[in-house]
């Protein structure tokens, strides 16, 4: 996309609201019209991070969607939800998000507590989790 003054006013922001859902947007400070790149907003667990999970709580070589597996990564991505919506408390769509997350822990949970109680008592200690 090329910029032009034509183009200014679709990408303009207010005041203090930068551009946080597009890769960039122009800003006027004072007289100067400046061109703003936004760092993607970055909740999602990095790869490295998540390999790390999945080895430490697989069951055999080739486990990634095992229900131990699958609370290592939620437990993570809660955690890193809540901390995103104690700054940010108006966001409510991350707090939907934040709200299917344990909704589906508590699931595999369940599950496991049904199934496997051995296996359930060693995720709760793993993870530090209450009953």
């Amino acid at each position: 996309m090329s910029f032009s003054l034509a183009n200014f006013w679709r990408f303009r922001t207010i005041g203090a609201y930068p551009c946080f859902r597009k890769r960039f947007c122009f800003q006027r400070l004072g007289g100067l019209l400046i061109f703003v790149v936004s760092s993607p907003l970055t909740m999602a667990i990095k790869r490295k991070t998540k390999k790390k999970l999945i080895t430490d709580s697989q069951i055999h070589e080739k486990d990634t969607g095992s229900p131990q597996v699958q609370i290592a990564i939620l437990t993570k991505e809660i955690g890193l939800l809540t901390g995103h919506l104690q700054e940010h408390k108006k966001d409510h769509s991350a707090r939907r998000g934040l709200l299917g997350k344990v909704a589906q822990r508590r699931k595999l949970l369940n599950y496991l507590r049904m199934n496997k109680p051995n296996e359930y008592q060693k995720v709760l200690e793993t993870h530090g989790l209450k009953k």
